[in-house]
């Protein structure tokens, strides 16, 4: 059979058949449709790096609340080249649950680890938190409230409204509030917390801001917010409740130089046209 008579009894089909015609462009909306409904509404992204000790309860507490919620999620796991128990608790853990585990071959960062798993969510929103739960999962009907009028929004600890459970160690506490003032001067101005690890974003948003970030490990926080000033992208400065976590792995004098590098490093980088 030729190629002009396949034509002509297509034509014929669809003139005879004009239900064909129809049904085409239902089946076309509704594949479209399936597209879209496998969308989660909300992405939690999850950076853990030798989390054995605490990935149980974390994601225990995290998966009853979603649970809970009247709209889709998805987890998004990144094990940062952990050594311990970390990945196969994960596994375990997400086992049957809405989930994506991804896995770097080495330790890089909580800036790589986030960048990896934020680039790779689809939800609709996204938010990063750390498996301890400093901040517990309840706050984040107040998040994603903000993110309908905000393009970011950011829990802050030093808020009137915000409700600190716990305090960090004096020395802490006090490193940490010179080094917002430091950032707020150089690359941040008028962020009253740059450093909580309670963020949620507009996907588009998200994926552009981490898509240009470069900076690996603990100044990844103060990076992306510098880029969405930059981008002119409004940010919402949410209140939380939040309780220190003494298991924490930040080393004061180590990860405090290293910081204050990656500042500069923003700063003339921005300078030398870095950021495109």
């Amino acid at each position: 059979m030729t190629q002009s008579q396949i034509n002509h009894m297509h034509h014929v089909h669809t003139r005879d058949y004009p239900w064909y015609g129809y049904c085409k462009i239902c089946f076309k909306f509704a594949t479209l449709g399936r597209m879209k409904a496998k969308r989660p509404f909300l992405s939690v992204v999850i950076p853990c790096y030798n989390e054995e000790k605490r990935i149980v309860a974390g994601l225990t507490t995290l998966v009853l609340f979603l649970k809970k919620q009247n709209y889709s999620w998805k987890i998004v796991a990144v094990d940062d080249g952990s050594t311990d128990k970390t990945q196969l608790l994960l596994k375990k853990q997400l086992k049957g649950l809405p989930h994506q585990l991804l896995k770097h071959p080495q330790n890089r960062g909580k800036g790589r680890a986030l960048r990896t798993g934020v680039l790779a969510a689809t939800g609709k929103y996204i938010v990063f938190s750390d498996i301890d739960l400093s901040t517990p999962p309840d706050q984040l009907p107040q998040l994603l409230a903000a993110l309908k009028t905000h393009d970011l929004a950011i829990g802050v600890r030093r808020h009137p409204k915000s409700r600190v459970i716990k305090h960090q160690p004096k020395l802490r506490e006090f490193l940490g509030h010179i080094f917002t003032k430091l950032t707020n001067y150089l690359v941040v101005p008028q962020v009253i917390d740059v450093t909580c690890g309670f963020k949620g974003f507009r996907s588009h948003v998200g994926q552009h801001l981490f898509t240009q970030s470069k900076v690996d490990r603990w100044a990844f926080d103060a990076e992306i917010l510098f880029l969405a000033r930059k981008y002119a992208y409004s940010i919402a400065q949410i209140p939380v409740v939040w309780a220190d976590n003494p298991a924490t792995r930040v080393h004061l004098l180590q990860d405090g130089i290293c910081a204050l590098f990656d500042i500069l490093y923003i700063r003339v980088g921005d300078m030398l046209g870095r950021y495109t």
